[in-house]
C-alpha cells in the first residue's frame, strides 16, 4: 500500500532558498509590525 498523503517520488523536494533571500525576508519580517 503506497502512501498519496506524502507523494515524494512525485513531488521532489522543494530547492533551498538563498541564504541573501533569508536574510531578506527576515528583515522585511523584522521592520513590519
Amino acid at each position: 500500500i503506497l502512501f498519496p498523503h506524502r507523494p515524494q517520488r512525485e513531488h521532489p523536494s522543494p530547492q533551498p532558498a538563498p541564504p541573501k533571500g533569508e536574510r531578506c525576508l527576515r528583515q522585511e519580517m523584522e521592520r513590519t509590525p
